[in-house]
């Protein structure tokens, strides 16, 4: 590339796309500062949020109040009051308040690519509100106004954060209510310049509906991910501490971390810690069922935590040190 327009958008939008395009997506070749401008105050975005959270609730209840009672394997309705539980055809259990929430949402069992998902024109980015409206209840995530995330098709940084959060409640859903109520179904899209396609999972609940369930352990928010604009680079917020106060042993069922290593592909870490998984693994004293790292660093200690299904002293086992490490 040289300092021209011309030519430049193919490389981060694709050729053949429409304007408007974005020039803070590519290289910074002149070194400009960087300069943020929000056209609405902070307010103002925190008033909206709050009035589009309450409009959606309203619209789930009065959605739930109106959906049949779901029916187990058996035929018989299942209880809908707090957290009952009932028997699903695979033989785990799965929460009523679920069973009633997939009834509502009309959520469709099925497995592999969508037959009308396979397409060159990638799927939408989602709705990355979501991070607003659910802050991350990591200690020490702290969520950015969206014009600081950057962008790109897909829905840039935020949607890639979204499909991954996506992925991770469909894994909960498919290790905890158990496959016959999640299916695995995905839609796929294909990548500028890379031959392999992507997939988008699609999710029976994601995100907004476990908002504040303390059964799962989510740090894979877009509230971890701080932009350096100064250094061109992600910090990632995640610390070990922050992991493991969030645990409640014989509570956490589910366990999501994004980002977490020392260093990687465009991102820092200050707050990682080598022994930090398998410690989080054994804090959970047998309880975990769900664990996602994503461009993680993975140590012989984590495998081994998951081997004897976390321990009772909060510590993860010294044998194994750092070596084996790999990255998923």
């Amino acid at each position: 590339h040289e300092c021209s327009f011309e030519g430049w958008s193919d490389a981060y939008y694709g050729a053949g796309a429409e304007p408007p395009f974005f020039s803070g997506d590519g290289e910074n070749y002149d070194d400009d500062s960087v300069i943020t401008i929000f056209l609405r105050s902070p307010e103002s975005q925190a008033a909206a949020v709050k009035k589009k959270v309450a409009a959606e609730k309203r619209a789930l209840t009065k959605a739930m109040a109106g959906a049949p009672k779901p029916k187990d394997a058996a035929g018989s309705a299942t209880a809908a009051n707090g957290g009952d539980v009932s028997s699903s055809s695979s033989g785990l259990k799965v929460s009523s308040t679920n069973a009633q929430l997939l009834a509502a949402k009309q959520w469709v069992v099925s497995f592999g690519e969508m037959k009308d998902g396979r397409s060159v024109v990638p799927p939408p980015p989602g709705d990355t509100g979501v991070f607003w409206r659910c802050p991350c209840l990591i200690d020490g995530a702290k969520i950015g106004g969206i014009g600081s995330y950057p962008k790109g098709p897909r829905g840039g940084m935020l949607g890639s954060i979204l499909r991954t959060s996506d992925r991770n409640y469909l894994m909960r859903s498919f290790c905890i209510d158990g496959a016959s109520t999640s299916g695995a179904k995905f839609a796929s899209f294909k990548q500028t310049n890379l031959y392999q396609r992507a997939a988008a999972w699609q999710t029976p609940t994601n995100l907004e509906d476990h908002h504040g369930d303390e059964t799962v352990v989510d740090a894979c928010h877009a509230g971890l991910f701080s932009i350096n604009n100064d250094k061109r680079r992600i910090d990632i917020l995640t610390r070990t501490e922050s992991i493991l106060e969030a645990i409640k042993p014989g509570v956490t069922q589910c366990l999501f971390i994004n980002c977490f290593s020392q260093s990687g592909p465009g991102f820092q870490c200050a707050g990682f810690e080598g022994m930090a998984v398998s410690r989080a693994i054994a804090a959970t004293r047998c309880s975990l069922r769900c664990l996602s790292l994503t461009e993680s660093q993975i140590c012989k200690s984590d495998v081994e935590a998951l081997m004897v299904g976390g321990g009772d002293s909060g510590e993860g086992k010294e044998g194994g040190g750092d070596g084996g490490e790999g990255k998923e």
